[in-house]
């Protein structure tokens, strides 16, 4: 479900209002949503702090880019812990982003270089090459329904481990990012292999 926490549609800007934020993270998990992207940043607000927190508790994924500033300073959504899954990006010879944000507290990451999509100048809808952590947190989104679609049952942090597990060490072509891009670049064909095999 797409549900607009931004601005106007007269403003066009989408820039991220915190009181919707804490709104759609509710109606989604009422709507009985399986997973929540999370592809903006934002100051926190207690509202939208309890609904992350309220989401996790339901059992939702919350998947969060963490942002193209090329900084090791995350924003309040990147230090819940447990409760958010933070997303760095990388490009297609698995380097870390130039613009990606990166350190010990992102989780795992994914491609968000050049990633080929639908964009939007003017309100005419096309399609063109986009970059941004917001182009890889959805890859994490994609492969947690992938695997909530195999086995139901999964809880969210059944599944998350089998995302870092099954994920690309990336070490050798990020020698000054080792413990700073989380458990690696996510690998769905891994991740959904396991289940069919098991």
């Amino acid at each position: 479900m797409c549900l607009r926490v931004g601005g106007t549609a007269a403003d066009g800007l989408g820039y991220v209002n915190s009181t919707n934020c804490g709104q759609a993270i509710d109606y989604a998990a009422m709507m009985g949503a399986d997973v929540i992207n999370c592809s903006w940043g934002s100051q926190g607000t207690s509202a939208m702090v309890q609904g992350m927190s309220n989401a996790a508790a339901a059992g939702i994924t919350v998947v969060h880019a963490s942002g193209n500033s090329n900084s090791e300073v995350p924003d309040f959504l990147d230090v819940l812990g447990d409760d958010v899954l933070s997303v760095a990006s990388t490009t297609s010879s698995d380097t870390k982003s130039g613009f990606s944000n990166f350190g010990d507290w992102i989780d795992i990451s994914a491609p968000g270089s050049s990633i080929y999509s639908t964009v939007s100048f003017a309100y005419v809808p096309s399609y063109g090459y986009k970059s941004g952590t917001s182009m890889a947190a959805p890859m994490i989104c994609g492969t947690v329904l992938h695997i909530k679609s195999m086995m139901p049952s999964l809880s969210h942090q059944q599944i998350e481990s089998i995302i870092f597990a099954t994920a690309d060490n990336i070490d050798a072509q990020n020698p000054s990012y080792i413990g700073f891009l989380g458990a690696g670049r996510i690998n769905a064909y891994n991740a959904l292999a396991g289940l069919a095999n098991s």
